[in-house]
């Protein structure tokens, strides 16, 4: 289980992240959403925890990850991309459960 979980992060790490169906219902593909927020840093995907990584690839098969910012609280705001056109954004804590926006830590 630990090999497959290994090459899994391995093969997001060099080929980016790839997912197909929105299991969020609350998002709207068709806008992008940006949530400006000053406690937020850019991070690299390297830094990303194991439990969002693999939430991504579960939830979000076809999108790519374009950036991901973590702030103090160990939330996580993933920029996504779909087919360069659709373009969202989604939150997770460190454990890899999606958060809705009121549920971010300003």
């Amino acid at each position: 289980m630990r090999k497959i979980i290994s090459t899994i992060t391995v093969a997001i790490l060099t080929s980016g992240i790839s997912s197909s169906a929105l299991a969020n219902k609350n998002i709207n593909s068709n806008e992008y959403v940006e949530v400006m927020r000053k406690d937020f840093k850019e991070i690299t995907l390297k830094e990303v925890p194991v439990a969002v990584k693999t939430a991504i690839v579960k939830d979000f098969i076809a999108a790519f990850v374009t950036k991901v910012y973590v702030n103090e609280s160990k939330q996580y705001k993933i920029a996504l991309t779909i087919d360069d056109e659709t373009k969202f954004v989604v939150f997770a804590d460190k454990k890899g459960h999606w958060l809705k926006d009121k549920e971010v830590r300003a």
